[in-house]
């Protein structure tokens, strides 16, 4: 059994980093931190370059920075497009972590390639490019941004887990698509129940003005207008 951390007295208390990354697994999780709003954002920064924002993530105990100064090349576009994958790893073989590219495989209907993630190196991924036929460039819609995907990054939370936002965005489009189905279904009902009190069996309205102008200003608009303003009559 192991355990820590004790004062060392004469060296015969030692930890390595893993020791402390198991530590702090215990309790936050896998992510990128949300502050700033565009942390570890991936953004188009001219031709087939793509750039990492600054900010910061956390990989199984262990901490990652970007400066904003991180660039990624990714290659032309082939016969069909492909879906590239940008990940934030952590390599326990060169004890760092670092942005890098998964290249996906063209396709009609391409699907994103697979992120790594065992115990020697594991992958976040923040972002996924299409890359079309014969592309050249990269644009900000060819982006999605993927650092809210909980199943492939996620953010920071603190405690235990990071905040799962699938859950969340499904119970804000729910509520969304309800009440624009009951708005409709309002306005549906309003204009029924207008045409109701203003048609006639024989398909004319009748519409009631309060005034003597707005009574010449239609009979204006019936000469005018032809057969179509005929089947309206001013009460």
């Amino acid at each position: 059994m192991r355990s820590g951390f004790f004062n060392s007295y004469l060296g015969d208390r030692k930890y390595n980093a893993e020791d402390w990354a198991d530590y702090f697994r215990q309790f936050i999780g896998n992510g990128i931190y949300a502050n700033p709003a565009t942390s570890m954002q991936v953004q188009a920064a001219g031709g087939l370059t793509v750039r990492i924002a600054a900010g910061s993530c956390f990989i199984n105990g262990y901490a990652g920075y970007s400066d904003g100064s991180d660039l990624l090349k990714l290659q032309y576009g082939g016969a069909y497009p492909r879906i590239d994958r940008i990940v934030i790893r952590l390599d326990m073989t060169t004890r760092s972590v670092y942005p890098a590219v998964i290249m996906g495989n063209e396709a009609e209907s391409p699907s994103p390639p697979n992120i790594t993630r065992k115990s020697s190196m594991y992958d976040i991924c923040v972002g996924e490019i299409t890359v079309g036929a014969n592309a050249a460039e990269i644009y900000p819609v060819d982006i999605k941004d993927m650092r809210f995907d909980a199943s492939v990054c996620g953010i920071v939370a603190g405690v235990l887990n990071q905040i799962d936002t699938e859950e969340y965005m499904s119970q804000i489009i729910s509520a969304i698509m309800t009440a624009n189905n009951l708005a409709l279904s309002q306005a549906s009902a309003e204009w029924s129940k207008f045409l109701d009190s203003v048609l006639t069996q024989d398909g004319n309205v009748i519409v009631t003005l309060p005034n003597e102008e707005l009574k010449q200003d239609v009979a204006l608009l019936k000469r005018r207008s032809g057969s179509v303003a005929d089947k309206f009559h001013v009460i």
